[in-house]
């Protein structure tokens, strides 16, 4: 018998994937197979039985819900790719809908500051950073370990001289005389009650970064006075939100202008622009 190449370990995966009834079978298969030999031209390379073994580990792992990502420790978004663990949110498609947006309203040589509520991996704040070269920002995350992979991925990404970093809940700690023009947040917004009903997947992310309290709600509760001092007159403020939270978000707001909303790829209303 010949040496196994990546193509059979490929296959293998790709075949005990299916037979789990894993969505994209194939993709994660190929994304695995890529990690643990090093390559994305993996077809013809020899695997060692030591390489196989780790894929039908990291298969076995993915079979019981462990996210992709969360196994490579990489996650895509936007054109960008982020490092994450387990002490952050995965990046996710829809929260694209909140860079969009805020695309459509920053100029392009808008040199003035962003401030990031909940900044986890990093990935809105730096992929805004990246899209508009003369901003600067602020990530503010209660998590130590969160702030490490934010910072990590802002020297990866080469933003680092335009990022800082602060931990602490919301607002608390940083200095009201200063005010921001641009302030963005993808706060936990999953209602008590929704926790066990989540996909194993998205179990795999903190806690912390997905319970909103007992109606979803509790964040942006604590968030509305901290936006309220910070930001500058005439600032923008967007907020990635929940389904059907859209009302009940604009009422907690009410104390600044709603401006308009933003569809993510579902159709769903997922972030809400206000401003001062």
């Amino acid at each position: 018998m010949g040496k196994q190449r990546g193509e059979d370990l490929f296959s293998e995966s790709v075949t005990a994937l299916k037979k789990s009834c894993i969505e994209s079978a194939s993709t994660a298969a190929r994304v695995l197979v890529s990690f643990v030999l090093g390559t994305d031209r993996f077809q013809e390379a020899p695997v060692s039985p030591k390489q196989a073994a780790r894929v039908r580990f990291l298969v076995t792992r993915h079979q019981k819900g462990v996210p992709v990502s969360k196994l490579v420790g990489q996650k895509p978004f936007w054109e960008y790719l982020f490092c994450v663990n387990r002490y952050v949110l995965d990046p996710r498609p829809d929260s694209e809908t909140l860079i969009e947006a805020a695309l459509r309203v920053i100029p392009e040589d808008f040199s003035g500051s962003l401030l990031d509520f909940g900044t986890g991996s990093g990935c809105l704040l730096e992929t805004l950073l990246l899209q508009r070269p003369h901003m600067r920002g602020l990530g503010v995350d209660c998590s130590p370990a969160a702030l490490r992979i934010a910072h990590k991925n802002a020297v990866r990404l080469g933003v680092a001289s335009r990022a800082r970093f602060v931990c602490s809940h919301w607002g608390a700690a940083l200095n009201g005389q200063q005010k921001w023009p641009v302030i963005i947040a993808n706060p936990p917004y999953i209602a008590r009650k929704e926790i066990p009903m989540l996909s194993p997947s998205v179990r795999c992310d903190p806690l912390l970064a997905l319970l909103g309290g007992d109606d979803g709600l509790e964040c942006y509760r604590a968030l509305a006075p901290h936006i309220q001092a910070l930001l500058s007159p005439g600032g923008q403020v967007f907020l990635e939100i929940g389904a059907g939270q859209q009302s009940a978000v604009r009422e907690i707001l009410r104390s600044l202008s709603y401006r308009e909303s933003y569809r993510d790829l579902s159709g769903r209303v997922r972030v809400l622009r206000f401003s001062l």
